[in-house]
């Protein structure tokens, strides 16, 4: 009866602290998911990622660092990364954020069921004098499948997003209060030693216009506890 109670108390203060924590998109890179095959575990993921965005958006790519640190069910992100414009008479700009997520469904072991993860996020970004907020809200969805020597993670988050700042293309047209609809997917290959690969893929609809992202990267993922 305690334990369900105590549950209970951990799921109603991580949704709170979604509702008033700051928490992260990096611009031009997809709000990522970074599920693990183990809840008990303590794990420490880092990041390094490289994207880019359609011409819509703004004439940028990304590079950024960020780790994931991942204490029993919850999930804390944060990281910065630069934007380098293509136009070289262009400012460039930087971006940084931060997330926090709660497994609502952590994962099993054989067979294999969806991992489900309530997540939300804050990211700023400026370039120049141009600032903007994006703040989402997700619903992460993961599998993944332990082949010999590695795993393979599979995943899909769907959510709502807010935005609010200037436009970044014309570059500070417009200032913009908007809530749109987007949805994120990746796949990552992990080795059981801790080095791994990832390809993630994004589409937003906000503000009247479709955005595309896509990146890839490199991470490694350290067990700090069992």
């Amino acid at each position: 009866m305690r334990t369900s109670k105590a549950k209970f108390l951990a799921l109603i203060l991580a949704l709170a602290s979604l509702i008033g924590t700051a928490t992260a998109q990096l611009t031009s890179l997809p709000v990522f998911f970074s599920p693990k095959q183990n809840s008990l575990l303590n794990t420490l993921v880092i990041r390094g990622d490289f994207g880019f965005f359609n011409h819509d958006v703004g004439d940028f790519k990304g590079f950024a660092g960020s780790a994931v640190w991942n204490p029993g069910r919850f999930s804390l992100m944060g990281g910065v990364g630069a934007l380098l414009s293509n136009d070289h008479q262009a400012q460039d700009g930087l971006t940084a954020g931060a997330a926090l997520g709660y497994d609502l469904k952590p994962p099993t072991s054989f067979p294999w069921k969806p991992i489900i993860q309530l997540k939300g996020a804050i990211g700023y970004t400026k370039i120049s004098e141009v600032k903007q907020w994006n703040i989402p809200v997700a619903l992460g969805l993961a599998v993944i499948l332990p082949p010999p020597q590695s795993n393979i993670t599979l995943w899909a988050a769907p959510r709502l997003h807010f935005r609010s700042g200037d436009t970044l293309e014309p570059l500070g047209g417009a200032e913009i209060d908007d809530i749109g609809f987007g949805i994120s997917a990746g796949l990552a290959l992990t080795s059981i030693y801790g080095p791994g690969l990832h390809v993630e893929l994004e589409w937003l609809r906000i503000d009247g216009q479709s955005e595309y992202l896509i990146s890839a990267g490199l991470h490694w993922n350290f067990i700090l506890s069992y």
